[in-house]
């Protein structure tokens, strides 16, 4: 038994380029005979790759966003559902687009390496911090801010 006679039809002009590309790098090109067909090493390079994006999007090598989650309360009571809830992934710059000036908040959720520093003012001056929230801290507890402090601004950091 003889080799498969090559079924031939026009190779489409995408297919005709891919394949000049190695080249005009002054590659060379191996091919694999496989079914009667010719499979450049370029094509398998280009599969490869597709399939390294698809399963690492589907399965991510590196760990996700970091998750934080507080929720800020114009009363020092924390209670009610008059809570202004504040959700994110990463670091922030400076935000002050809370709905009132805080006088208490209650940590919900916050990853490792991240901290959020909460601000007397609206903008985020240091020599205004407030308070400062992290893993350390325990989760859904009223933390209120001093007699003379209040929240009216947040950034959060994380390594």
């Amino acid at each position: 038994m003889g080799p498969l006679p090559l079924r031939t039809r026009p190779p489409s002009p995408l297919l005709l380029a891919l394949l000049q590309l190695p080249r005009l790098l002054n590659h060379t090109t191996i091919y694999i005979r496989s079914q009667g067909t010719m499979v450049s090493t370029l094509r398998l390079c280009l599969l490869a790759v597709t399939l390294f994006f698809n399963f690492s999007s589907a399965f991510p090598l590196i760990s996700r966003e970091v998750q934080w989650s507080f929720t800020l309360f114009p009363s020092p009571s924390c209670n009610g559902t008059i809570g202004d809830p504040h959700v994110g992934s990463g670091s922030t710059g400076c935000r002050a687009d809370l709905h009132s000036v805080a006088s208490a908040y209650t940590l919900n959720s916050v990853a490792e390496g991240c901290r959020i520093e909460l601000f007397d003012n609206t903008m985020c001056d240091q020599n205004e911090l407030s308070d400062i929230a992290s893993q350390a801290n325990a989760t859904q507890t009223c933390r209120i801010a001093g007699t003379r402090r209040r929240y009216g601004s947040y950034q959060v950091t994380c390594a």
